[in-house]
């Protein structure tokens, strides 16, 4: 049982937005533990299950505190960037986690490649970025409560 009540309302993710978590982008998760001590954790993909449910990709070898702080603390939320710099930040909370299915490894195959083709128009080479361990995927299920504008330019932090 959690030391606090959580009241939040979901938000409905836009096309745009749905396009754009689909999209080989960077991605970023910040979590918390019970004493407000931050972790950031590396994501490796995500998937729109409907208009405002995220599912997030992450590796369990490379994960220290993550599983563990959403337990004691279930909100979260995870930073995309394009190559373009535009940019947002999801906030929500945690309504499952568990071991990535076959299906959802695939997935984070899909993004790896979106990933490392991105990263080429910055002039990275060829399978540089995809050379990464993905061994023991996880996945979180995010109830989106916010997302928030991050792209750099005037108006950044307003809520979408």
């Amino acid at each position: 049982m959690l030391p606090f009540t959580l009241h939040y309302y979901q938000m409905e993710l836009s096309q745009k937005l749905i396009d754009y978590v689909h999209a080989g982008n960077g991605m970023a998760m910040g979590t918390r533990d019970a004493s407000m001590v931050p972790e950031y954790q590396r994501v490796l993909g995500a998937r729109v299950v409907d208009g405002n449910h995220i599912l997030f990709f992450f590796d369990g070898p490379t994960m220290r505190n993550t599983v563990r702080n959403l337990e004691q603390y279930p909100l979260f939320s995870v930073s995309m960037c394009s190559n373009t710099f535009e940019s947002f930040q999801f906030k929500g909370i945690a309504i499952r986690w568990a071991e990535a299915t076959a299906a959802e490894n695939e997935m984070v195959e899909q993004y790896l490649k979106d990933f490392s083709l991105a990263m080429m128009g910055f002039g990275l080479g060829e399978g540089l970025v995809y050379n990464y361990p993905h061994t023991k995927m996880m996945t979180v299920l995010m109830e989106v409560t916010d997302v928030f504008e991050q792209t750099p330019k005037t108006g950044t932090g307003q809520k979408v």
